[in-house]
């Protein structure tokens, strides 16, 4: 079984440099967090277990890239950003 935590920690630290990145692993089988503390605003990213086991290593790299989870970082607006194998959402999300 992969496990792409290394990726997300390089593309994190590759798209926040400087940045103070802390990473917690969910109890049990169901993902990681990171905090991200780049110049005083802190960010957080959820990925799931699916993600981090579910794909070859190069589809990580550009999931993560494709879906520009550090452009959604920074729009959160103090909102988790979740990133789950078919895509991004907000905690909370933005009432529509």
């Amino acid at each position: 079984m992969s496990d792409h935590r290394a990726i997300v920690d390089e593309y994190l630290q590759a798209e926040f440099p400087g940045a103070s990145i802390t990473a917690h692993d969910e109890t049990g089988p169901r993902g990681r967090w990171w905090s991200i503390n780049h110049h005083g605003v802190v960010m957080v990213l959820r990925v799931s277990q699916e993600f981090l086991t579910g794909h070859g290593a190069d589809e990580a790299q550009t999931t993560l890239e494709r879906l520009n989870v550090a452009r959604a970082l920074r729009e959160s607006a103090g909102r988790i950003v979740v990133l789950a194998r078919h895509g991004l959402r907000y905690v909370p999300a933005i009432p529509t």
